[in-house]
């Protein structure tokens, strides 16, 4: 009978009935698939707020075994090395998920952050600056904030300078100048330009940079040390003459008056040793 049927209707109504039929079937599969998914978040969730933190941590990684190609591993991913970076204190663990996501996930919502905690990983904890400047680039590479993208450059200038490869900071200092001049990072990023120049001998250089800055930022709170700075240029200089100006005029505001007392002394001997 119910073929019977089935041959006494239109095929095109026959077809639109079993379609609407597998449709009702694939969400209902598809629902019971993400309610299994989730399953082990709510779990979680309650073993957090118990604080039992490694518990969760279980439940997450219970998941990721589950479900190899499930839809929420993104989040379990960045969930877990959350709690290893931020509550558990277990730096090595939190880099391996938060690497793992950036992998396999690289457009997750949760990429971002996994990336900004793992640079601060790698320029804080473990010193690795050059992996850090990686993370650093890709995060100045998608953000879209411009105060955010002028920190992220000066970062990775400053990684160049604590790495002690003062060529490439230099070059990273100069495009934040360009790039943003009026940042919040600029003022520093003057003063760490002058400095490298020093490192590598380049007195004349450096002192550009440090006039420079005592017009740009005549209130500046490095103003003290701006100044010795150019001091220490017209001593590398040879200028000792406008050296000795510059120390007896800043030793009235310097920090530490001693220190300057000592290149006074180191001028004056200089010039003693010039006359006839």
């Amino acid at each position: 009978m119910w073929l019977k049927w089935l041959s006494n209707r239109p095929r095109s109504h026959i077809r639109s009935r079993l379609t609407a039929g597998l449709l009702i079937f694939l969400f209902s599969y598809s629902a019971c698939i993400f309610q299994g998914e989730e399953t082990w978040f709510k779990e979680a969730d309650i073993f957090i707020e118990k604080g039992q933190f490694q518990e969760a941590v279980q439940a997450y990684q219970k998941y990721l075994d589950k479900y190899p190609e499930g839809s929420f591993r993104d989040k379990a991913l960045f969930s877990k090395g959350n709690l290893y970076y931020n509550t558990l204190n277990l730096k090595s663990l939190a880099v391996i998920d938060f690497s793992m996501l950036a992998e396999q996930h690289p457009d997750s919502p949760y990429c971002f952050r996994a990336r900004e905690i793992l640079a601060r990983i790698y320029r804080y904890e473990t010193n690795d600056y050059m992996n850090a400047i990686i993370e650093y680039h890709w995060l100045l590479g998608q953000s879209k904030d411009p105060d955010k993208k002028a920190e992220f450059q000066y970062i990775i200038a400053h990684c160049y300078f604590l790495d002690n490869k003062f060529d490439r900071s230099i070059i990273a200092l100069n495009d934040l100048i360009a790039l943003y001049p009026d940042s919040a990072f600029a003022e520093q990023a003057y003063y760490e330009l002058g400095s490298a120049y020093m490192i590598l001998n380049q007195p004349d250089q450096a002192l550009e940079i440090f006039e420079k800055m005592n017009q740009l930022f005549p209130d500046s709170s490095l103003k003290a040390s701006i100044d010795f700075k150019i001091g220490e240029c017209y001593e590398r200089m040879g200028r000792l003459n406008d050296a000795l100006r510059q120390y007896l005029t800043v030793r009235e505001y310097y920090k530490n008056p001693s220190a300057v007392d000592i290149r006074i002394r180191g001028v004056r001997d200089r010039l003693a040793r010039r006359q006839p």
